[in-house]
């Protein structure tokens, strides 16, 4: 009888695979199991849907960004922190990109989809700001989550459809999405008379 882990690690590679030459929409539970080599009988136990399945990929995909994450020397300014790191996980991403577009255009398509990762989405972000070592708790960090989401949501879809080699499309758009939230979380800050950020300079 296989681990719940060895079983949650199946089902996570079968589910992105067949969703690379299926739209993701399309794809059931059953098809997920038999694609791992499991029943549902034991999938079901440990995964009990595809929004769970997709919820234990994006912790997976926390933890391989964290581990293959370069310590900073702590000169870096928190933007610079932040390009890295999200850099880091498109990079992690890359292995499943096929099938991470299916799920991404089911998602655009499908907005029922959505409340389901609402809360994972956010956890994933904060864990991105923690590996820039920046503080996503309390009123300040669900500020600073949600920033992020848009950030990640919007480069995402850059870097699904950027063919270029040194993803430069994906690294500009990011840029220019960093620099514009600086702006956003000055004039926030100064409106409730707190700082969501460092700095301005620094996000």
């Amino acid at each position: 009888m296989p681990s719940a882990a060895d079983i949650e690690q199946k089902a996570i590679d079968a589910a992105m695979t067949i969703a690379a030459e299926r739209p993701w929409d399309s794809i059931t539970l059953r098809d997920i199991a038999a694609a791992a080599g499991l029943s549902l009988a034991q999938l079901y136990p440990v995964l009990s849907s595809k929004p769970a399945i997709l919820d234990a990929y994006m912790r997976q995909v926390d933890v391989d960004m964290l581990t293959t994450l370069e310590e900073f020397d702590g000169q870096e300014s928190s933007r610079d922190r932040l390009f890295d790191v999200i850099m880091q996980r498109l990079d992690t991403l890359e292995r499943h990109r096929a099938g991470v577009r299916s799920v991404f255009r089911a998602l655009s398509s499908n907005l029922t989809m959505l409340p389901a990762l609402h809360d994972p989405m956010l956890r994933s972000m904060g864990v991105i700001l923690a590996g820039a070592a920046l503080d996503s708790s309390g009123f300040r960090g669900g500020f600073r989550r949600r920033l992020m989401g848009i950030v990640w949501l919007t480069t995402l879809r850059v870097w699904l459809e950027d063919d270029m080699s040194d993803l430069a499309k994906t690294m500009a758009h990011l840029d220019r999405q960093l620099r514009r939230i600086e702006e956003i979380s000055q004039g926030f800050c100064g409106r409730v008379n707190d700082r969501a950020f460092p700095s301005a300079a620094r996000i």
